[in-house]
């Protein structure tokens, strides 16, 4: 197998130059290289499993609600050329397709272009673009003079810092034949959800291109950024290469992998870690000639070995508390096919045949490129690859059903819409509640507020029970989140005001699993964590809402600032619980 056609599939050819900007574009899938990519686009919501996201070369981005059976356009914004056949907006390659675990609604996509600014030819399509309304409306994250070229290297840290890898040569339609853009490294990173970015100190030679990036879910500062290096849209040899580099500083130094990475497998074209244990890793390793070659760590980089067989996309299981299960593509094996691994990345077995549509061929083939896993299922996996696809395992990989196609694609005519929300604040600064914080019909108790507890006192707030500790808590209302504090009971209460400046707070006590942080805004619907664990195996958390700045302070009664909507369901569930649809026995208590 020659390299050449290995390298197209990695989204690094160098474009046909343009004498000035392009205007149109054949978006027919013609060329070996630009067989309708989606890379690492599939991407599975972890607090809502039945919503796939998957972005497709020369179509665009398709959101399901449905676990695949229905899909829509979800790209509105996002910008591309027009189609010279058709006139339609032809939205070029996407690398990757993040969606956050602390809001459904936030998705993150890289797209991948020539290296240039975001006012140039085809890099004012490339760059980081985000949407925070579930796919209603896109918009660009890249700034200024920033190199938006883009790759598979998009990250979202534990603390939302974002990670955005890029390719340092000169913008590949011959506009500017010696301008590089990136002069301290090809890494950006930004703290501040992409309203600043700066240049990480990778180093910037020329060729240097990102391939993956990775952030220590339990430590943010913690890096991992596989690289490639390319000389006019081939890589160079060997020892040139440096692999990958590793950072424990948050990106203020960094190690270079190339002296413990295998000399003959220096040319990493993708890579996976384990969520579970950030020291596992494994990295397809292209070679310009000969067998291509894989190899995994499980000590962090310290040790490679050449896996049993070559792994041309491989993806840890979130699943297995070890880390070491991981199931993979080996298009190149003895026997074609989906293979699995028990102990990291040593030894595969083969586990099932791909779908029929793979063909494993480079140039207008179909090949796999991402695997992901149900966050809460452990045998449903979903599959990508060239050619837009996706499938669907339910037998841990074993055996696929298509749920998208181009022919599917092509008839999608239903585009995501930007939700309408109820607001949030009202005109005195009050909340207004539109969302149950806990969902109603899982309460098995509910202790109304103004009702007297146990301990003699008035209770301040809705308590509600729930059989186990595993319903979320979600923002009643949206906000700004000012603390996040410990209890006495080892859980947490989170803290959100309507607005900075609003006199009025919106606590929910006992949460446990807490996914925001302070300072972060929030909106009605988002995931605060899950209920707090009562001793009896049950779970428990409580909506307060109290006025600052009085003496005595006063909690509020919750439903004199519920939505419709909102009061009636808790009506609902104090009339299944307590035999009355009565919430409230005040309108005031001190707390």
């Amino acid at each position: 197998m020659r390299f050449a056609a290995l390298f197209l599939s990695a989204a690094l050819l160098v474009l046909p130059a343009v004498a000035q900007a392009q205007t149109t574009m054949n978006c027919a899938s013609q060329d070996g290289h630009d067989n309708n990519r989606t890379q690492r686009t599939l991407a599975i919501d972890p607090s809502n499993p039945s919503t796939l996201w998957i972005g497709v070369e020369y179509g665009g981005v398709f959101k399901s609600t449905d676990a695949g059976t229905t899909w829509k356009r979800a790209d509105t914004g996002i910008t591309g050329y027009p189609d010279s056949r058709t006139a339609q907006r032809c939205i070029q390659e996407m690398g990757r397709i993040i969606v956050d675990p602390r809001d459904s609604n936030h998705v993150l996509m890289s797209r991948v272009e020539s290296p240039g600014t975001i006012t140039m030819p085809f890099s004012e399509n490339a760059g980081v673009w985000e949407t925070r309304n579930g796919g209603g409306s896109w918009s660009q994250l890249i700034k200024g003079d920033m190199n938006a070229s883009g790759s598979q290297a998009l990250a979202l840290g534990a603390d939302g810092s974002l990670l955005h890898g890029v390719n340092n040569n000169p913008a590949s339609w011959g506009g500017a034949p010696d301008t590089l853009y990136n002069t301290a490294g090809i890494l950006y990173h930004s703290a501040d959800s992409g309203a600043s970015w700066r240049e990480l100190p990778t180093g910037a030679p020329r060729g240097l291109r990102a391939t993956a990036v990775f952030s220590n879910p339990a430590d943010p500062r913690h890096i991992w950024f596989v690289v490639l290096m390319a000389q006019n849209g081939e890589p160079v040899q060997g020892g040139d290469q440096w692999s990958y580099l590793e950072s424990r500083d948050g990106g203020e130094t960094w190690e270079r992998g190339s002296e413990k990475f295998p000399f003959e497998g220096r040319i990493p074209a993708d890579a996976a870690v384990s969520s579970r244990d950030f020291s596992h890793r494994l990295i397809n390793a292209m070679a310009l000639s000969g067998p291509q070659s894989s190899y995994f760590t499980l000590d962090g980089g310290a040790t490679w070995t050449q896996t049993s067989h070559h792994m041309f996309t491989a993806r840890y299981d979130p699943h297995d508390a070890g880390g070491m299960h991981v199931v993979g593509y080996g298009p190149y094996t003895s026997q074609p096919g989906m293979y699995d691994s028990r102990d990291g990345g040593r030894t595969w077995q083969w586990l099932g045949n791909t779908p029929a549509e793979v063909n494993h061929q480079s140039n207008y083939g179909v090949r796999v490129s991402e695997i992901i896993w149900h966050p809460t299922i452990p045998n449903i996996l979903y599959m990508a690859a060239s050619g837009g696809y996706v499938w669907k395992s339910n037998d841990g990989g074993r055996t696929w059903t298509t749920i998208f196609t181009v022919e599917q694609m092509q008839a999608i005519t239903e585009v995501v819409q930007a939700p309408t929300t109820a607001p949030s604040i009202g005109a005195n600064g009050e909340p207004i509640l539109s969302v149950p914080f806990v969902a109603a019909e899982q309460a098995v108790a509910f202790y109304i507020f103004g009702t007297t507890l146990p301990s003699g006192v008035q209770n301040p707030t809705f308590e509600i029970e729930t059989a186990d500790p595993s319903p979320e808590v979600r923002a009643a209302a949206g906000g700004f989140v000012v603390n996040v504090a410990p209890t006495s009971r080892g859980d947490f209460s989170v803290f959100i005001l309507p607005s900075e400046t609003s006199p009025w707070v919106v606590a929910y006590d006992h949460v446990n699993n807490v996914t925001v942080t302070r300072g972060q805004t929030v909106e009605a619907g988002n995931v605060l964590g899950t209920v707090g664990v009562l001793g009896n195996g049950r779970g428990r958390t409580e909506l307060q809402i109290n006025l600052t700045g009085q003496s005595p302070e006063l909690a509020y009664c919750p439903t004199r600032f519920g939505t419709e909507a909102f009061n009636a369901a808790y009506a609902a569930a104090a009339q299944r619980v307590n035999g009355s649809t009565r919430v409230c026995l005040s309108d005031t208590v001190v707390p």
